[in-house]
């Protein structure tokens, strides 16, 4: 009995030593104490790589770990951890700053911890068999650690996925949003609108889901319900937000209600995607610079003027070229221009399958670049050449203000050209827009001028948007700006006549749009009838027959359909 229980503490400790054999310490460049042992339980990464390796320099280039640890790290799902590991002995803060002999800033955008400094890189390779750089190696939890190969994003991650299935917190019903690599860009006046990518982390087919949409400010203005999306576990796809952004800085998209449950956990549920003015090209002459990747047939792009017209095409590639002649026009007018690239296969020319990239010039000045996208990539830019012809008018700001159920457009130019008259525009929906009013110009002027048009019956929730028009026909039309009214008018009951012998006519005013829930109620408190009605625009007419009710007094109580109570009224019943 002794020496079978001697085998089995053997045993147990050798299989401890084999547990946290790899459990090392660290600390990492900024002076932070880092170790495996902190995040059991996750998917954890280590990248052992050296400052002065291209191979190591061109996996870290690819941003493959920095949007999968921005996407599942400790501030999405909080499923995935990353390390990246200097394993040279000279590795110093210099040096993983790009200085010496290193290969490039390894700190710039890198979010995740990285070790090296003071021979705390070689302390961490120690703890590995590997047999060059770069090498990355998996932990699933305690135990030694698996070597994974670098390949694709997304084949990458089915990779981590498939070695540790125990890391991941699968719910049933559980929508997350990916990184926004892509700022949008928005011209004076004009607008733009968004696509997320949403990830199904759930094991349930994602079928359906809403995306939330808040301005920089922080105020809900949209929100969209999709269907019928098919969405397989850890896999995600690209959805496009029907609204028109038309202001800069930091909008938020959410995704909720996956599949119409409640996301029991709402790591990651939220992105942050950038709206920033268009970049100025000050320059008529175009130029199109195309860096292949291994597959330049997938590669096609195209400039439309402002007009919409494409006036620069890419030509057919073929795959294996290593340089594409630069492709040139000469704008002939100013205005706000499109560049929109896309790539067949959806992963973009960078960086799979090579290392490609693309360049927009104004002149000599870069006014766009990239390469890092899926599908396609669409960019807007301003241009403004003191040679070409001046743009109809130069829009300051368009904004609404809403008081007494009335709603006042406000708009200013800072200068007009051929200005005739703008045509005020409105829509229900932000998609379908109607003419309701104008408002002369001022023909050409270098003025600052200030316009309004006051909309004195709106429905409830409304878009608007300007179509300016020249003295020779041609028009433009501006961004669209939204009003959501709240009227001061209280709700009202009217039941005529008071005394009802057969049919009565009620008649609701005041208060906001709504289906209202209608209950006639005994003086005992019985719901002795419930109907509904369709309130809109702030005026309705219902009838009610009263035949089988017998004489007395009668209440009729009146709530919103989110069960808000509105008002009561009492009314006879005689014959």
């Amino acid at each position: 009995m002794k020496q079978f229980l001697f085998s089995l503490l053997t045993v147990l400790l050798s299989f401890s030593t084999i547990l946290h054999a790899q459990n090392w310490t660290a600390t990492d460049w900024q002076g932070n104490t880092q170790s495996p042992s902190d995040h059991y339980g996750k998917a954890l990464l280590v990248d052992l790589s050296a400052h002065w390796c291209p191979p190591c320099w061109d996996w870290h280039s690819t941003g493959i770990m920095e949007s999968l640890y921005h996407d599942f790290g400790p501030g999405g799902t909080n499923e995935f951890m990353v390390f990246f590991i200097d394993c040279d002995s000279g590795s110093s803060v210099s040096q993983l700053q790009g200085g010496g002999d290193s290969m490039g800033d390894w700190t710039e955008g890198t979010p995740y911890p990285i070790i090296g400094p003071n021979g705390q890189g070689p302390s961490v390779a120690s703890h590995y068999n590997f047999g060059g750089y770069p090498t990355l190696f998996l932990h699933c939890g305690a135990g030694t650690a698996s070597e994974i190969s670098r390949t694709s994003k997304w084949t990458f991650w089915n990779d981590v996925l498939t070695m540790c299935p125990g890391a991941f917190d699968n719910k049933v019903h559980d929508a997350t949003l990916l990184l926004v690599e892509s700022k949008r860009y928005i011209c004076p006046g004009e607008s733009t609108e968004f696509s997320v990518d949403v990830y199904n982390a759930g094991t349930a087919t994602l079928n359906t889901f809403d995306l939330e949409i808040r301005d920089p400010s922080g105020t809900l203005v949209h929100t969209q319900s999709f269907s019928s999306q098919y969405i397989q576990h850890g896999a995600y796809k690209t959805v496009n937000i029907s609204y028109p952004a038309a202001m800069t800085g930091t909008w938020t998209a959410k995704v909720v209600k996956p599949n119409g449950f409640i996301d029991s956990r709402p790591n990651g549920d939220e992105e942050d995607i950038i709206v920033e003015a268009a970049p100025v090209g000050n320059n008529a002459q175009l130029t199109v610079e195309i860096d292949p990747d291994n597959y330049a047939s997938e590669t096609s792009w195209e400039i439309i003027d402002p007009n919409g017209v494409v006036i620069l095409n890419s030509p057919p590639y073929s795959d294996g070229q290593s340089t594409i002649p630069n492709a040139n026009v000469t704008a002939t007018e100013n205005g706000c221009y499109q560049f929109n690239i896309y790539d067949a296969y959806g992963d973009g020319m960078c960086c799979s399958w090579g290392y490609g990239a693309f360049t927009v010039k104004s002149g000599n000045n870069i006014i766009l670049t990239g390469g890092e996208f899926a599908n396609e990539a669409l960019h807007t830019f301003l241009l403004n050449d003191p040679g070409l012809p001046s743009l109809p008018i130069s829009l300051a700001y368009f904004k609404v203000k809403e008081a007494n159920c009335a709603v006042t457009l406000e708009w200013a130019t800072v200068a007009e050209n051929n200005n005739d008259k703008f045509i005020i525009e409105r829509s229900p929906t932000g998609s379908k827009f109607e003419p309701i009013g104008e408002v002369t110009g001022q023909g050409s002027t270098l003025e600052k001028t200030v316009y309004t048009f006051v909309d004195e019956n709106p429905p409830g929730n409304a878009y608007y948007r300007l179509l300016q028009v020249d003295f020779d026909g041609k028009s433009e039309t501006s961004n669209s700006v939204s009003a959501q009214l709240a009227c001061e008018e209280a709700f009202n009951i009217e039941i005529l006549p008071n005394i009802v012998r057969d049919l009565s006519t009620l008649h609701f005013t005041g208060g906001a749009d709504d289906e209202l829930d209608v209950q006639i109620i005994s003086v005992h408190g019985k719901v002795l009838q419930q109907f509904n009605v369709e309130y809109r625009h702030q005026n309705a007419k219902q009838q009610i027959n009263v035949d089988n009710l017998p004489e007395g007094i009668y209440y009729l109580r009146v709530q919103s359909s989110g069960n808000q109570y509105l008002g009561m009224e009492p009314f006879v019943v005689g014959r």
